[in-house]
């Protein structure tokens, strides 16, 4: 039963990663999805709404390098809830836009976040799921941003004709912040370990270089049979 509680936390922990994979997929997607509803509505001219696209993938590529750099100082706990809080926060506020430039400046802080996921959650599969499970847990991770993106679709669909639009970013922002609740009981910081490692590292002992390390001395029973 002790044996088996690693496997089950591991499981929990790729769980958890994967839904917020979907969501992270669902959130790059929604505007896509809801443009047409988006800009009749908001009454905002085509060019804003391109540059709302752009806005969101330039801070994709912006938050992948910042938060791979917030885990490495700061734990990758902290840095997935950190990522994942903030696309939720990203997405809740995109429902209370009116213009054009509030919709790129919302986008452009949400897909900061969105980027900064993945880095952290593949780092966070590394470090938790056994070797053996590794490859299967990166894979069927990785693929959830496809599932949430295939998912828009029929969610607008539905949706759209009885919410209106601001749903879909509704539920990209309620599901990864209770997600990320989550993540806080059953992911472990792995900062305390990388520290205990390079600790345990550098209390070795190694010969200085250009010197052998000394050999063991003889005891008197293999001098007797030298």
């Amino acid at each position: 039963m002790r044996a088996s509680l690693p496997r089950i936390r591991s499981t929990v922990v790729v769980v958890i990663l994967f839904v917020l994979q979907v969501t992270d997929g669902i959130d790059q997607a929604a505007l896509a999805f809801t443009a047409p509803f988006v800009r009749k509505d908001l009454g905002i001219a085509l060019q804003s709404l391109g540059a709302a696209f752009s806005a969101g993938y330039l801070g994709t590529a912006l938050g992948a390098v910042m938060f791979g750099t917030i885990a490495d100082f700061v734990g990758r706990k902290f840095a997935l809830c950190l990522a994942a809080i903030s696309f939720s926060i990203g997405s809740l506020c995109t429902i209370f836009v009116h213009t054009g430039p509030q919709l790129i400046t919302v986008r452009l802080l949400t897909g900061f976040a969105l980027g900064g996921l993945f880095p952290v959650v593949a780092s966070l599969i590394l470090e938790t799921v056994a070797k053996s499970s590794r490859a299967t847990a990166v894979t069927l991770v990785s693929i959830g941003t496809a599932v949430g993106v295939s998912l828009c679709g029929p969610l607008v669909a539905i949706m759209e004709p009885l919410f209106g639009w601001r749903s879909l970013f509704i539920i990209g922002g309620i599901v990864p912040a209770l997600f990320s609740v989550l993540a806080m009981f059953f992911i472990s910081d792995a900062v305390a370990s990388d520290k205990g490692l390079d600790t345990a590292n550098s209390t070795r002992s190694y010969p200085a270089p250009g010197r052998n390390p000394q050999k063991p001395r003889p005891t008197n029973a293999a001098r007797i049979v030298g």
